[in-house]
């Protein structure tokens, strides 16, 4: 059986102090207010239309000892990027943080979080 996005979130978020990271969840989405009005949540998550175009992840941090930018989109075990509307916004975010410094990626397993850690040489030894 294959973990879910939620349990690998978990560990990665448990995990992520052990590499020098500190992550939070970034919950991304719209809903209507009781007056009709629009309310949209999320890091950048300005219109609709930009959000087909560039979308933030689902773990948004730093790493510790830099304060460089550390973004994580969490997929369930097995994943494959296939290239979906979503998955391009979300891509295009994760090359902007890494354009600008940062560190992103997308992780499928808590061995894809710390390749990441590891490549970005914040691992604790």
């Amino acid at each position: 059986m294959s973990l879910s996005e939620a349990a690998i979130q978990q560990q990665i978020m448990l995990d992520a102090p052990y590499h020098g990271a500190t992550l939070w969840r970034n919950n991304v989405g719209a809903c209507r207010d009781e007056t009709g009005r629009v309310i949209r949540y999320g890091l950048g998550n300005v219109s609709a239309g930009v959000t087909r175009k560039i979308t933030s992840v689902d773990l948004v941090g730093m790493l510790n000892d830099t304060g460089q930018l550390l973004v994580i989109e969490v997929k369930r075990q097995g994943w494959k990027f296939t290239g979906t509307e979503r998955e391009l916004a979300q891509r295009a975010f994760i090359e902007l943080v890494q354009s600008r410094g940062g560190v992103g990626a997308f992780c499928a397993s808590l061995e894809d979080f710390r390749t990441v850690m590891r490549t970005a040489r914040y691992v604790n030894p």
